[in-house]
């Protein structure tokens, strides 16, 4: 195996395990803060793909694009919800990532790890919009995580019924 081989597996395994064991702490929720990383991700991701030249857009791209919008949206959520908030003892909002969440984020790591090397095999243009397809898969997500988060917090904060986080 060369280097080349073993990083694409090795990297993600390690940023998993990472996750997984900083999973269980609580830290605060900053609910003022939740937009700013959806505002970087949409302008990397946009500029990304505004910049990058792409194939020409095709019915079936355009529904592989919006099958990876709703899939990165319901992921979003999913992940949103994996999330235990609870109070401090101070009063503030914590957020506790659980090992769902950080497993889910292996399997969507692995995914598309597995995906990018399927479609660097069926030609330029295929991995070309797999590449896009992933991007807006990964804005999709990372959105909807957000908002859910927000409205979850100020559900919370308000002292509606909790909900049930999973995992």
């Amino acid at each position: 195996m060369t280097l080349q081989t073993v990083l694409p597996i090795l990297i993600p395994l390690v940023i998993v395990l990472a996750l997984l064991r900083r999973a269980h702490t609580s830290r605060r929720l900053h609910v003022g803060r939740l937009w700013v990383t959806p505002v970087l991700v949409a302008a990397s991701i946009g500029s990304g793909l505004y910049f990058l030249p792409h194939p020409a857009l095709t019915p079936v791209s355009l529904a592989v694009f919006a099958a990876a919008l709703g899939l990165g949206a319901m992921t979003g959520i999913l992940r949103a919800r994996s999330i235990v908030l609870h109070h401090s003892d101070e009063g503030h909002l914590m957020a506790r990532t659980s090992s769902f969440a950080v497993l889910l984020l292996g399997v969507l790591i692995a995914l598309r790890y597995a995906a990018s090397h399927f479609a660097m095999g069926l030609g330029r243009d295929v991995a070309t919009t797999a590449v896009d397809a992933s991007m807006l898969f990964a804005l999709a997500m990372v959105v909807c995580q957000r908002i859910a988060m927000w409205r979850r917090a100020r559900q919370f904060s308000a002292g509606m019924p909790r909900d049930i986080a999973i995992g």
